[in-house]
């Protein structure tokens, strides 16, 4: 008989006691913030993007007491479950360039996600949007930087491994052309 189903009339208490309306209520006398789900969307979002937006502290907090606690259960269950699981060996490395066009697609698709929007203005999308693209070019700066100094390599680097042997031995020509100042020696490199 439909209605009468014990899952049916279980189903029916669970909503009233944890449904989406009973959660909200719980939240708002939680934290005193009638807007507290916005809050909460605000901090992940400011842990995600890197963003520092304001938001009450007290949500913050508990918030990122969850996100640590949720963290550590996760890193516990993974050391449990850890001798069933095999490495994949086969990995591609990821390139300068690969990882830029990853970055600046993030932040393209924040700035389209926070332009749609409705709970946000104009003012707090561009400000946002600023400080994400501001992370992203701190980042490609230092992996620049990184790049400069040989600690990683570009597609271009690779290109040049597969024309002329192997990446490693591409490395250790690179290694063997530095000259005592740092620098490429006269070789017709790069200075």
């Amino acid at each position: 008989m439909y209605g009468s189903d014990k899952s049916l009339l279980t189903y029916q208490k669970n909503v009233l006691l944890n449904g989406y309306q009973a959660t909200y209520q719980k939240g708002q006398a939680i934290f005193g913030n009638n807007n507290f789900d916005k809050e909460i969307n605000q901090v992940l979002s400011n842990q995600y993007y890197g963003t520092d937006i304001a938001v009450d502290q007290k949500i913050q907090i508990t918030v990122q007491k969850e996100m640590i606690e949720s963290y550590q259960a996760q890193i516990q269950s993974s050391l449990e479950n850890k001798e069933g699981l095999a490495i994949d060996k086969n990995y591609t490395p990821v390139t300068i360039e690969d990882y830029d066009r990853s970055m600046r697609a993030s932040v393209n698709a924040f700035y389209e996600h926070a332009m749609n929007d409705p709970s946000m203005s104009r003012e707090e999308v561009i400000a946002e949007t600023g400080q994400m693209a501001e992370n992203y070019l701190n980042v490609m700066s230092g992996l620049q930087e990184a790049h400069e100094n040989g600690e990683i390599m570009s597609e271009n680097d690779i290109a040049i491994g597969t024309e002329e042997g192997t990446v490693d031995e591409v490395t250790a020509s690179v290694d063997d052309s530095v000259g005592a100042d740092g620098g490429v020696e006269d070789d017709g490199g790069v200075e």
